[in-house]
């Protein structure tokens, strides 16, 4: 019940989006990341935030259910254990014969009992441990008994998996939607200590290559993920073609440019990136305050993404936007480009850019061996055991045997044997 409980709680962390611990230790980044996420939840917002669903698993309730989840499982995990090592053992006390237990009764002597019971064990290909006391001879019958250790296997999974998702949420972290612009390092992480660079990226969005910490390239194809160490890296839909654009008169005095912005500041270079998302715009504006014009530039062919180059078409209108200047298209070439309109010559540059969501999870290999260990346990409750113990000793004129096993259901030749070799009649065996 634990399980599902925590798998419910999982679940909200994927449902809704999740912010990372050291974003909500700035209360101003914190501010501005609630106020994208009020775009799409308007006025549930607060609500959402109230109830920690916008980071579940840094929250007081759902550490407690990971702590309380911990202590079942190590209990659980302590009784299983110690029931296998008891199981192990030939030698048993009167005790572990009172549940689930059979007697029978021979005429045969303690000696002679013990070996016609061993010897009808060991035909049906089962390997057989003894042990001799005084008086008394113990038995133990096991076949593929490795597959005991299924319960085990699948508690210290589960353990596992708890321990890596309290480690993640500890000392995780992920940040989405990173801009990557080629040869431009981005720097990640709660002391800003990641560093990333893309080298390489394709128009198509198909792949894009990154250096991590100085080391690479690393791979990122499409539609998946890669891995290094304990960071995961994937692609989102939302690259596409990087314009660069420098701006000069005609006597060769270079001209400022600068974002159509409220408060713009003046660059001799822009970049200009555009996405290939659905829901983004295929227009850009900017403005070259001195020569007072606002530029716009339209990416003609977003629809032919991965089979041709990109075509954009350029518009510049005067102050206000009312008067046209003049209108050039600009082909990608896989080199500069210049255009030139009104006594200005543009140079373009088209190269692509890339956005990646970064995960910091240093529990991956927690998790993984985790779950190998519990699917193992699950799978292996499917494997055919036999087990079976028997105390022999003197009683009286002939011999007492305590009997138990354990077997799949409905699996009980270890005890017909048994009742075979002492020449018990089946019929009136306690089954």
């Amino acid at each position: 019940m634990l399980l599902l409980l925590l798998a419910a709680t999982l679940a909200l962390s994927y449902i809704y989006p999740q912010v990372s611990a050291y974003v909500r230790s700035d209360p101003i980044s914190y501010e501005e990341w609630l106020s994208t996420v009020q775009v799409h939840y308007r006025r549930w917002t607060p609500v959402l935030r109230a109830l920690g669903l916008f980071h579940v698993r840094d929250t007081l309730w759902f550490r407690a259910l990971l702590a309380l989840l911990v202590l079942v499982l190590l209990v659980s995990l302590a009784d299983c254990t110690d029931r296998l090592l008891t199981e192990q053992r030939i030698g048993h006390t009167e005790s572990f014969y009172e549940r689930d237990s059979i007697g029978f009764s021979s005429g045969f002597s303690a000696g002679e009992t013990a070996e016609r019971i061993k010897g009808a064990w060991m035909e049906l290909g089962v390997t057989v441990r003894d042990r001799n006391g005084p008086g008394i001879t113990y038995l133990c019958a096991q076949q593929r008994v490795w597959a005991s250790t299924d319960t085990a296997l699948t508690y210290l999974g589960a353990l596992l998996l708890v321990v890596a998702l309290a480690v993640n949420a500890r000392w995780g972290w992920s940040q989405l939607g990173v801009q990557m612009y080629p040869n431009r390092p981005v720097y990640l992480g709660p002391q800003a200590s990641h560093r990333i660079e893309l080298v390489e990226a394709s128009t198509g969005l198909g792949n894009a290559a990154i250096e991590i910490d100085g080391r690479g390239p690393l791979p990122i194809g499409g539609g998946r993920g890669s891995g290094s160490m304990a960071y995961s890296y994937e692609l989102t839909d939302g690259g596409g073609p990087l314009v660069s654009v420098t701006a000069w008169r005609s006597s060769g005095d270079s001209l400022a440019v600068s974002e159509y912005a409220l408060r713009p500041e003046r660059q001799s270079t822009l970049l200009l990136a555009f996405s290939a998302a659905p829901e983004d715009q295929t227009a850009r504006l900017f403005i070259l305050p001195e020569e007072k014009v606002v530029v716009r530039l339209e990416w003609l062919n977003p629809e032919e993404t991965g089979t041709e180059s990109p075509r954009f078409r350029q518009w510049v209108f005067e102050q206000g936007g009312q008067t046209l200047v003049g209108t050039s298209e600009i082909a990608a070439s896989g080199s500069s480009t210049m255009t030139e309109i009104g006594g200005v010559t543009y140079r373009w540059i088209v190269s692509s850019h890339a956005v990646l969501d970064v995960a910091y999870q240093p529990g991956r290999w927690i998790l993984g061996a985790g779950a190998v260990l519990a699917l193992s346990g699950l799978a292996m409750q499917f494997v055919p055991r036999r087990q079976a113990w028997a105390m022999v000793q003197k009683n009286g004129e002939g011999t007492a045997v305590h009997y138990r096993d354990r077997s799949a259901p409905g699996d009980l030749s270890l005890r017909r044997a048994v009742a075979i070799a002492l020449s018990t009649d089946i019929e009136g065996t306690l089954w």
